[in-house]
């Protein structure tokens, strides 16, 4: 009986986040300028609802229940909103002078050269080392990359280019403004953040690339239909 409470806990857990999955591709169509593609989607979309209700389905309600209202007690106990004003009320608290504390002391990575204080969230963390002018100088930088790129991907040409480089942009601007966690100073993200943003600055020489070889492509088959429509209008004495 235990291990079946235990699947069925597992399983609401599962389909609970499954179902955000809807919501945050129909943000991403939004995000990525595909929603005019959207009837790709249709399938995927009754798909994934087929799921769900066929999931939830087979789930005690009373189990549903319960994690609904696990979810709400945890939020009224500590409201995420509420945990990061804490974060800046602390960060704000503990400045001893101008440019903050220090790079490092509110990284929990460089714990093993002193003592360092654990802050949970990234843009308070920056404010606690770095203090005011420090925070508002990474949040201009990370503006005009976002900026940046985004004009570079609605720039491109290739289409193919152009759907990567909608996803990279899409996941530097949800990590540079993330209020929650600290990715970009957790592997794999922060790694990822950098190369993403990397590739982005670099896919408009690909994409000249790209058109260069198009052209020539486009100009080798021109001529060989010329040379075609060349012999049959001037065949060949047998």
């Amino acid at each position: 009986m235990a291990s079946h409470e235990s699947f069925c806990k597992n399983l609401v857990d599962y389909f609970h986040q499954a179902a955000l999955v809807p919501a945050v591709m129909i943000i991403m169509l939004f995000l990525t300028g595909k929603i005019a593609d959207f009837k790709r989607f249709i399938p995927i979309a009754i798909g994934l609802s087929l799921v769900l209700l066929i999931g939830f389905s087979f789930l005690n309600p009373d189990f549903v229940q319960e994690r609904i209202d696990s979810f709400v007690g945890r939020w009224n106990a500590s409201p995420p909103y509420s945990f990061i004003q804490e974060q800046f009320d602390f960060a704000m608290r503990t400045q001893k002078g101008f440019l903050g504390q220090g790079l490092g002391s509110g990284t929990n990575s460089t714990r093993i050269f002193g003592k360092v204080s654990l802050i949970e969230t990234y843009h308070p963390k920056l404010l606690f080392e770095m203090g005011f002018p420090g925070l508002i100088a990474f949040m201009i930088f990370v503006s005009h990359l976002c900026f940046l790129t985004f004009k570079i991907y609605r720039g491109l040409k290739d289409e193919c280019l152009k759907s990567f480089a909608s996803g990279f942009w899409v996941f530097l601007l949800i990590i540079a403004y993330f209020p929650y966690w600290y990715p970009l100073d957790t592997d794999p993200v922060c790694v990822y953040y950098w190369l993403f943003a990397g590739v982005l600055l670099k896919l408009p020489v690909i994409d000249k690339e790209e058109q260069i070889k198009l052209k020539a492509q486009k100009a080798a088959e021109d001529a060989l239909k010329k040379r075609v429509k060349t012999k049959r209008r001037n065949p060949s004495a047998i």
